[in-house]
């Protein structure tokens, strides 16, 4: 389901994708008050959850006869939802126990570690994806690489239930 294949511009690809990466900063925002009630544990197992879901959707709904509506937005949501709710909670619980001046390292930190946890995630993608022949085959290729997403994803969730948020940490003047 490409955009060639829906008669789709560059430009019109791109606001087709535009939904998801916008649900992001409004999750993101609304996620202080959520996390405040149910602890950043929840919430990170919630937005590794909803991310997953996100990919089972596309395993299961995206085909080889493009539908937009029902194929891809309502993966884009979700996986947008669960990446407003991880990201920045992720990063508030690994960097509110910090010194002021420890932050930048400290972030820096994360940052690497998500970087490197990217590039890890892509080369297993392409390792499940293979070199599949003809459109079926890649479908099925694409299919077993949300799968693993979706474990992946599941399996962070679970990681983030014993995730606490530290105590700000005491500045000495």
């Amino acid at each position: 389901m490409d955009a060639e294949r829906l008669g789709w511009s560059a430009l019109k690809t791109g606001l087709g994708i535009a939904p998801g990466p916008l649900v992001v900063p409004v999750v993101a925002i609304a996620a202080g008050p959520f996390i405040a009630r149910v602890g950043v544990g929840r919430v990170l197992a919630l937005g590794g959850l909803a991310f997953a879901a996100g990919t089972i959707w596309w395993a299961q709904a995206v085909a080889l006869h493009a539908n937009y509506a029902s194929g891809l937005l309502a993966g884009m949501l979700l996986t947008g939802l669960g990446v407003g709710l991880t990201l920045p909670t992720g990063t508030a619980a690994g960097t509110s126990g910090l010194p002021p001046q420890q932050f930048a390292t400290g972030s820096a930190v994360l940052t690497m570690a998500r970087q490197l946890g990217m590039a890890v995630g892509v080369a297993v993608l392409v390792a499940v994806l293979g070199s599949p022949l003809g459109g079926p085959a890649t479908l099925d290729a694409f299919r077993h690489g949300w799968y693993v997403i979706a474990g992946a994803s599941v399996a962070a969730g679970v990681l983030g239930l014993v995730v606490r948020m530290p105590k700000p940490a005491i500045t000495t003047g």
